[in-house]
C-alpha cells in the first residue's frame, strides 16, 4: 500500500502520483508528500479534480474550480519551503485534467464558455496559451 502511514488515509483521495511524491486531496485541500514531508499543494473550492507532477518532479498543479501551481527553484525540492512558490491562476476554470508537457508547461483541458479547451501553462511566468 502507497504510505499506509498517509495522515487522514480514510479521507484522502489520491490524485497523481510520479516517483517519489503523491499529491492527494482531503476536501478542497490538495497536498504532496513523500511519505514524510507534507506541503500544500492548494485549496480548490468543490474539491480538487485532477493534478500533474512534473517528470523532474520540480512543480505539480491541482486543479478543480481554478489551478494552482506549487512551484521549486531551479535544482531546488518542490517539497522544502525555502524558495517555493505556490501560484493561485484563478484565469483557468473548469479543469478536467492537467498533465506535465515538458520540464516547465502544464498541459490543460479547461470548459470555458461552455466549451472544451486545451492549453498550456508555462509554471515559471504563468502565461497561458490555448489551442486554437
Amino acid at each position: 500500500m502507497l504510505f499506509p502511514d498517509l495522515p487522514d488515509r480514510q479521507r484522502a483521495t489520491l490524485l497523481t502520483v510520479s516517483e517519489r511524491l503523491v499529491v492527494y486531496k482531503v476536501y478542497e485541500t490538495a497536498m504532496i508528500t513523500d511519505g514524510k514531508v507534507f506541503a500544500e499543494a492548494g485549496t480548490v473550492y468543490g474539491d480538487p479534480k485532477c493534478a500533474a507532477i512534473a517528470d523532474d518532479e520540480s512543480w505539480c498543479a491541482v486543479g478543480g474550480a481554478s489551478v494552482w501551481v506549487r512551484v521549486a527553484p531551479p535544482r531546488g525540492d518542490v517539497l522544502k519551503s525555502e524558495g517555493v512558490r505556490l501560484h493561485h491562476v484563478p484565469e483557468l476554470r473548469w479543469i478536467e485534467a492537467l498533465w506535465p508537457l515538458g520540464d516547465r508547461l502544464l498541459g490543460f483541458v479547461c470548459v470555458d464558455g461552455g466549451r472544451r479547451r486545451i492549453g498550456a501553462l508555462d509554471v515559471d511566468r504563468l502565461a497561458i496559451e490555448f489551442e486554437i
